[in-house]
C-alpha cells in the first residue's frame, strides 16, 4: 500500500512538471507568434499609407488641366474650337434613320 502511494505521489509529480514544460513551450510560442502578427500588422500599416500617397500622385498626375497643358506644351496641340467638330446636317444618315423630322432616303 505504501509503494502504491509513493508510486502515485511519483506519477503526479511528473504530471505537473510535463504540465509546466508544456505551459512553458505554448507561453513561447504565443510570444512568436504575436511578434510575427506585430511585424505583419506594421507591414499592412505602411503598405496602406503608401497607398494613399500613391492614389494622391495618381489623381495629381491625371488632372485635365496638367494633360492639356502638357499637351500643348510636347505635342503642340490645341483645344478644339467648334468649326472642328462639323455640322450634323452634313453627316451620312444611314437608310431608316430619321433625319430632320423625315426619313432618310438611299440614292442608287
Amino acid at each position: 500500500m505504501q509503494r502504491l502511494k509513493q508510486l502515485l505521489a511519483s506519477l503526479s509529480i511528473l504530471a505537473a512538471v510535463a504540465s509546466a514544460v508544456g505551459l512553458y513551450a505554448i507561453k513561447l510560442e504565443t510570444r512568436v507568434v504575436a511578434a510575427a502578427v506585430a511585424r505583419l500588422e506594421a507591414a499592412i500599416a505602411k503598405q496602406e499609407a503608401e497607398m494613399v500617397v500613391l492614389k494622391a500622385e495618381l489623381a495629381n498626375r491625371t488632372r485635365p488641366d496638367r494633360i492639356a497643358k502638357l499637351a500643348r506644351k510636347h505635342l503642340g496641340m490645341k483645344p478644339l474650337s467648334p468649326g472642328q467638330l462639323g455640322q450634323l446636317d452634313k453627316l451620312p444618315w444611314r437608310e431608316g434613320v430619321v433625319a430632320e423630322g423625315r426619313q432618310a432616303t438611299t440614292s442608287p
